[in-house]
């Protein structure tokens, strides 16, 4: 079983920070700042989708700092 350092979660967009970050609350409520993750960008450097408030998006959140995670992609619905 591979050892993992983070957890996947669920969220929605409510906010857009500076320098390509996101604030997003979790399903269980809880807020945490995410990064757009590079494999989630293009090879010049911009985002696959643009993501605005109120999207759902899948993030992988480090078990070192709760409140730090990355976007890794988009809910379909």
């Amino acid at each position: 079983m591979k050892n993992r350092d983070f957890l996947l979660t669920k969220g929605k967009v409510i906010k857009l920070l500076r320098n390509n970050c996101f604030r997003i609350e979790c399903d269980n409520g809880k807020i945490v700042n995410a990064s757009v993750a590079a494999r989630f960008r293009t090879p010049t450097g911009g985002r696959r989708a643009k993501l605005i408030i109120g999207d759902r998006v899948v993030l992988e959140v480090s078990l070192g700092d709760l409140e730090k995670g990355q976007i890794v992609s988009l809910v379909q619905n």
